[in-house]
């Protein structure tokens, strides 16, 4: 996945640059608030919306709250609306320490900078054991460069978490 994010970027023709996962979906005025955050020590991602705790390590419950609007495509549809207004009320005008790290909007030129994601995880000296996921690893990276990484608490994202592998 991160030799993918790396082709994508590199073939981009804009400035700015959001990674995002397959089974995203957004909230009212998501990308404009992400895009306000948005500065040259800075990368922004939304509050991630989950029906159950991540994978491989849970999320701070405190920017990526467990609410289960649907685990497939179907069952999102079906509570699409439920989740929109559940974002509009949830929503505040204020950031936090950015986690999860996807979606995330970034300049181009800041993830040029770190040369781009690792081909893959960072293991440790025995390869079944991971010393961080190619997403940490990579945002390590900008926070030694001063690149801080933020939550924008006005966007909101609902995550199915793997919907498209759920689906036969």
């Amino acid at each position: 996945v991160y030799r993918g994010y790396n082709v994508g970027i590199k073939y981009a023709n804009t400035d700015i640059v959001i990674l995002m996962n397959s089974d995203n979906f957004v909230s009212i005025d998501w990308l404009k608030n992400l895009k306000k955050r948005l500065t040259e020590d800075c990368v922004v991602s939304p509050v991630l919306i989950q029906p159950h705790d991540t994978f491989p390590n849970p999320i701070n419950k405190s920017t990526c709250p467990i609410v289960n609007f649907g685990t497939t495509l179907e069952s999102f549809t079906k509570k699409e609306s439920d989740f929109v207004q559940w974002a509009e009320k949830y929503k505040k005008d204020t950031i936090s320490i950015g986690n999860p790290l996807m979606p995330v909007m970034l300049y181009k030129w800041q993830i040029e900078l770190v040369g781009y994601y690792p081909e893959g995880n960072i293991r440790n000296k025995i390869y079944s054991s991971i010393k961080y996921t190619g997403d940490e690893y990579f945002f390590r990276k900008l926070l030694l460069l001063g690149i801080k990484h933020i939550n924008s608490n006005d966007s909101i994202v609902y995550h199915i978490q793997e919907g498209e592998k759920k689906n036969k």
